[in-house]
C-alpha cells in the first residue's frame, strides 16, 4: 500500500474527526442528517468537515447536567477519534484546543469550567477506543465518499454491529455512558462569568 500524500492525508484525518461525531451523536440518540468533508481553497491544503443532526439543539439553551455533558463528549469526539487515527497514545483529544476550535467553542457554550474538560475528555477516549473499528469504518467511508447521508451511516452502524440490530445496541451502550456521566463531578460556571 502506497503512502498517502500530504493532502490525502489531511482529507483523511478530517474524514476520521467527523466519523468521531457521527458515532457519538449515533451513540447518543440524535439522528445524523449528513456529514461532509471538503478541501478549503486558502492557499494551503486544508480540509473541513461538518456534521448534521436532527433536531438541532442550541447549546445555550441546555439546563439538564447529563445533557451537557454529552454534548461535551460529542464535541470532544471528533478531536479524539483524530488524535487516535493519527497515533496519539497520550491525552488524545486534546488537538481540540488547536484544529477542533469549533468543538472547543461548542464545550464552552455548555458553560462548564475549563478544567472540567478532563474527565469528559477521558470518558470519550475510552468511548472512542470500545468502538474504534465502528469509527474506523464510519471515518473510511466518508475519506472514500466525501459525504455520508443517514441511510448510508445507518447502513454502516448495522452492517458493523451484528449482534443486534444497531439502535437495540448503542440504546444499551448509552445507558451505560450515561451511568458514567451522571457520576462525573463538574461545576458549572457562576452566573456572573
Amino acid at each position: 500500500m502506497c503512502p498517502l500524500s500530504y493532502r490525502e492525508k489531511k482529507r483523511k484525518e478530517t474524514a476520521y474527526h467527523e466519523a468521531g461525531h457521527i458515532f457519538m451523536l449515533a451513540l447518543f440518540n440524535h439522528r445524523v442528517t449528513d456529514s461532509h468533508i471538503r478541501e478549503v481553497q486558502n492557499g494551503e491544503i486544508k480540509f473541513e468537515g461538518e456534521t448534521n443532526y436532527s433536531p438541532c439543539i442550541d447549546l445555550t439553551s441546555i439546563k439538564d447536567l447529563l445533557d451537557k455533558r454529552t454534548f461535551a463528549c460529542i464535541a470532544f469526539a471528533g478531536s479524539s477519534a483524530e488524535d487516535k487515527f493519527i497515533g496519539c497514545k497520550d491525552d488524545c483529544g486534546m488537538s481540540i484546543f488547536d484544529g477542533g476550535l469549533d468543538d472547543w467553542i461548542q464545550y464552552q457554550t455548555l458553560r462548564l469550567k475549563k478544567g472540567s474538560h478532563k474527565p469528559l475528555l477521558e470518558l470519550t477516549n475510552k468511548i472512542i477506543d470500545e468502538h474504534w473499528p465502528l469509527v474506523s469504518e464510519l471515518a473510511e467511508a466518508l475519506y472514500q465518499s466525501g459525504s455520508l447521508n443517514s441511510q448510508e451511516i445507518e447502513a454502516i452502524l448495522n452492517a458493523k454491529i451484528s449482534t443486534c440490530p444497531a439502535s437495540k445496541y448503542l440504546q444499551i451502550k448509552r445507558s451505560q455512558y450515561e451511568h458514567h456521566l451522571r457520576n462525573i463531578k463538574l461545576e458549572l460556571f457562576k452566573k456572573s462569568d
